[in-house]
């Protein structure tokens, strides 16, 4: 099992039914099998994933834990349409001091963006492939938004396409910033670091 926006290898092990405590023990139980980063008991529970994902997606990104500690403020707008990766960006980036409010496509987003008052959102974290709009073609509504302050807001593209010229296209698209999947928080935080500095 392979998680878009960290790349953690999960085994699943079967399992009964067991209460709570006894079924974290199980899920948090260290692997034998050094191929894989975390266990997982069947049936699987949401809030076992979510309680797997997060201490490893914190040990796999190395000098995160610092990075979060670090006074951050502002107010984001993520465009995701997984809830899983919703639910991980959500935790990483309110720990380090940001409000997050989720979209769930880029139609929604816009919706968002144009529903509030310029400045109430700072930057917008837009994935890319998403259903009814994707990244790119929210951006483009956005970028042609009357309101000055809305259609300029900082647009940070989050894409599992790494190349050159998928940044590029990012760019061309009206995109401000290109980051790839898996995240790396610490990366995350230094492109919103720069374009909060930016802004001052």
């Amino acid at each position: 099992m392979e998680n878009k926006l960290f790349h953690l290898r999960f085994a699943l092990r079967c399992c009964s039914r067991q209460p709570s405590a006894a079924r974290i023990r199980e899920t948090r139980r260290k692997p034998a099998d050094d191929t894989v980063d975390a266990c997982l008991g069947k049936p699987l529970f949401w809030c076992d994933v979510r309680d797997c994902l997060l201490p490893s997606a914190a040990v796999q990104t190395s000098g995160q834990p610092d990075e979060r500690r670090l006074p951050r403020k502002g107010r984001l707008l993520l465009a995701e349409d997984n809830a899983m990766n919703q639910e991980i960006a959500r935790e990483f980036l309110t720990e380090a001091g940001y409000t997050v409010e989720v979209a769930c496509n880029g139609q929604e987003a816009v919706q968002m963006l144009t529903g509030s008052a310029p400045g109430y959102y700072d930057v917008i974290l837009m994935d890319v492939q998403m259903p009814v709009l994707d990244g790119y073609g929210a951006t483009k509504r956005i970028r042609a938004l009357k309101d000055a302050k809305l259609a300029s807001i900082p647009i940070v593209a989050l894409t599992a396409n790494s190349f050159e010229e998928d940044k590029q296209e990012a760019l061309m698209h009206g995109m401000n910033e290109h980051i790839t999947k898996p995240l790396d928080f610490k990366i995350l935080f230094s492109t919103l670091d720069r374009i909060f500095a930016m802004a001052e």
